[in-house]
Parts: C-alpha cells; sequence; structure tokens
C-alpha cells in the first residue's frame, strides 16, 4: 500500500505541475515538466524507481491530466481524496487483521 499510495501522490503531483506550467504559457516550464513525464515513463518501462514510479502514478497521472480535470479539478482536494482513501481501506486491512489474529486464537479456558 505505502507504493501505491506514493506513487497516486506522484502522479496527481506530477499532472498539477504539468496544470501550472500551461497556465504558466512559459515555454520552458511546460518543456519541463514534459521531460520530467516523459523521464517518469522511462523510468516506469525500466522499472528503476518501481516503489514511486508505477501502475498508481501512471493511472493517476494520466487521469488527472485529461483535459477536463485539468481545466475544473483542485488538486488539494484530490490530494486530500488519496490520503483519505489510504486512511480508510488502511483502517479496514488492520481491523480485518486484527479480527483474523483473535478468531485464530484458542479459546480461554480450553485446556
Amino acid at each position: 500500500m505505502p507504493s501505491s499510495l506514493l506513487g497516486a501522490l506522484l502522479g496527481v503531483g506530477t499532472a498539477a505541475l504539468l496544470q501550472a506550467a500551461m497556465r504558466s504559457h512559459q515555454p520552458v516550464a511546460i518543456v519541463a515538466v514534459l521531460i520530467l513525464i516523459v523521464v517518469a515513463i522511462a523510468a516506469d518501462v525500466m522499472r528503476l524507481v518501481p516503489f514511486a514510479i508505477n501502475a498508481c502514478f501512471m493511472l493517476f497521472l494520466t487521469i488527472a491530466s485529461a483535459p477536463l480535470i485539468q481545466g475544473h479539478e483542485d488538486f488539494v482536494v484530490v490530494v486530500e481524496s488519496i490520503l483519505l482513501s489510504a486512511l480508510y481501506f488502511g483502517a479496514i486491512v488492520l481491523l480485518m487483521g486484527w479480527l483474523q489474529a483473535r478468531s485464530a486464537r484458542p479459546p480461554q479456558g480450553a485446556g
């Protein structure tokens, strides 16, 4: 889960950089972010940093870079929802692990 969470956050962050570069109308900034995206794609294909540049990174970068989302989305809200989802599903996983461990113990008083 930590790798998926990091990939999602980095993917959204990269998309936010792209949005900021496009709004700045600075060709150097736009080219720099596009080069960053090309390097990230190469890193994913070559599995150079799989903990950070992974399928979650690519999925969130792709979705968050869609023109409809780029024009209308608040990336702070997207990051907040990713973190809230990670906490929610993390809590479910911990609860299930606790319940499983509890059910695996022999009943007290059983000799």
